[in-house]
């Protein structure tokens, strides 16, 4: 069990100071050994730091790229609806030229209304004046001549 312990803590860092000590020969070899556990765990310590920097960068990576993505997706919804609204627009300009244009045709159809022999009729009180044509002027002499001789 306690083996275990010690292999799981210090069997990387001890095996590969003792084999440091070993190739170097210092002269005060447990010194030597001490300085170099230490140096040891301030490297595993600023390995570990530089891991979380780097998943801490990752995720800011993702995040802005989800940020990217987003901005697109609501940039591309802008031109949706602006797009839209110009469509929109557009109909209620063409609507309202219907509408004028139905207006004046109204107003030129009254106009017409006002000008037209059946609108004099009617305004005459149902006696069509612009069909009365007054007698040709031998006819009344024909009438009188009729009447002195008899016929």
């Amino acid at each position: 069990m306690e083996s275990i312990y010690l292999q799981k803590h210090l069997g990387t860092c001890l095996t590969q100071g003792l084999a440091e000590v070993a190739k170097v020969h210092p002269v005060d070899p447990i010194e030597y050994l001490a300085l170099w556990i230490y140096k040891f765990k301030e490297n595993v310590t600023m390995e570990q730091l530089r891991q979380k920097e780097m998943a801490e960068l990752e995720r800011e990576r993702e995040l802005a790229l989800m940020e990217q993505e987003m901005m697109e997706r609501i940039k591309a919804e802008e031109l949706l609806i602006q797009q839209q609204h110009l469509a929109l627009q557009l109909e209620l300009e063409m609507q309202e030229k219907e509408r004028q244009r139905i207006e004046e045709l109204q107003r030129a159809q009254e106009q017409l209304d006002k000008e037209s022999p059946r609108s004099k009729l009617w305004q005459a009180g149902g006696r069509d004046t612009s069909v009365f044509h007054p007698l040709p002027p031998f006819l009344p002499v024909l009438a009188c001549s009729h009447v002195l001789t008899g016929i």
